[in-house]
């Protein structure tokens, strides 16, 4: 369940409650006017980039839900790519995993951090990673994205993070919102040499809106499992 108060001088808050647990997150004031940022206008021009991180997405609620309804982290290594606003990272640190927070947005990093510490938990690492173009990284028990598969373009790169950086019995664990271009994304994986088992999700948002979704669950295809 989500609820939305109103914008004070602080920015847009929302109330989250996944699995029992009540997160509060914070966005920036207005989203739309971060596009009027020149420094975003030029990324833009050189990369398409759009902040997206300034939103709370239903995806990221489908997967903060999974998290906290999945088996405990009992302190094992894991990583968001995208954390965006921060909630997923949070519901992470909530079932016991040792969490790494990326975006590729330092402002989405710094709200992450705002998040983290509202919720308690003010040590929570961030790190700036372009998972286009990694470096830095280990290997993760679990790598946790929501809604990454925005475009058709990020599902080969996407497929070669989590190839890369997967620990061997490692899962990665993606919610996506069925957005059409998430479509072939089970194909690239499967030649990138993983595995997928999908479910059906969704997120309950403000003012009565349900938003369907997929949950990929990612193994390496050698580490076959009769959970997949």
């Amino acid at each position: 369940m989500v609820s939305e108060s109103p914008t004070g001088a602080l920015g847009r808050q929302w109330q989250v409650v996944v699995g029992g647990h009540r997160i509060e997150v914070l966005g920036p004031p207005d989203e739309d006017e971060l596009l009027d940022d020149p420094a975003v206008q030029a990324r833009f021009e050189s990369d398409e980039y759009l902040p997206y991180w300034g939103q709370l997405w239903p995806a990221a609620v489908m997967l903060a839900e999974y998290i906290l309804a999945d088996e405990p982290g009992d302190s094992r290594p894991a990583l968001e790519v995208g954390c965006g606003l921060g909630l997923s990272a949070i519901a992470a640190k909530m079932a016991g995993w040792d969490i790494l927070a990326t975006d590729y947005d330092e402002d989405a990093l710094r709200y992450t951090r705002i998040n983290a510490q509202r919720n308690g938990f003010a040590n929570l690492p961030v790190r700036l990673v372009d998972w286009r173009n990694p470096i830095g990284l280990s290997r993760y028990a679990r790598i946790f994205a929501s809604d990454v598969l925005y475009e058709a373009r990020n599902r080969q790169p996407l497929a070669n993070f989590i190839s890369a950086f997967l620990a061997e019995e490692g899962v990665a664990i993606i919610a996506d919102p069925n957005r059409e271009a998430a479509m072939g994304f089970e194909a690239t994986l499967s030649q990138a040499g993983l595995i997928c088992r999908t479910s059906p999700t969704h997120a309950n948002q403000p003012y009565g809106r349900y938003v369907k979704g997929t949950i990929y669950a990612i193994r390496r295809r050698v580490a076959r499992s009769s959970r997949l």
